[in-house]
């Protein structure tokens, strides 16, 4: 099974970095493939970045954001993937969960989730949305 995690990236390197890492790790626990991916809007800077990680980079004008996204598509599809996941690059998710899509993937065509955890950074608490 060939995965694609692919996200957007526009400024805020610190947040793509744990975004990079946290995939990094799914990587590591993974018994099927996972391909990290990028699109990004910043030149070599986030090009460098992602190269720092391992993380696939294409580059893509910011604006409008929805063409950014459908490009990102395309692009994923270069790896003929089984599945792609979409995260945004402040979106992590556990190995947990990402077992739990796995066990519906054969079933569906589209897997959301319905609530979620963020993560406030402020106060470094997260909080719960239904």
């Amino acid at each position: 099974m060939r995965l694609i995690i692919a996200t957007t990236m526009w400024k805020r390197p610190e947040v793509f970095r744990f975004w990079a890492e946290q995939v990094n790790k799914l990587k590591e626990q993974a018994d099927f493939e996972i391909i990290p991916l990028a699109v990004g809007s910043e030149g070599r800077h986030s090009k460098h970045l992602c190269q720092e990680y391992g993380i696939e980079y294409y580059e893509f004008p910011n604006h409008p954001l929805g063409r950014k996204a459908n490009a990102r598509l395309r692009f994923c599809k270069k790896y003929d993937p089984d599945w792609i996941l979409f995260l945004g690059s402040d979106n992590v998710i556990s190995f947990d969960l990402l077992q739990e899509y796995i066990k519906h993937m054969e079933s569906y065509d589209v897997i959301e989730c319905k609530d979620i955890y963020y993560f406030d950074t402020r106060t470094k608490t997260s909080v719960y949305c239904e």
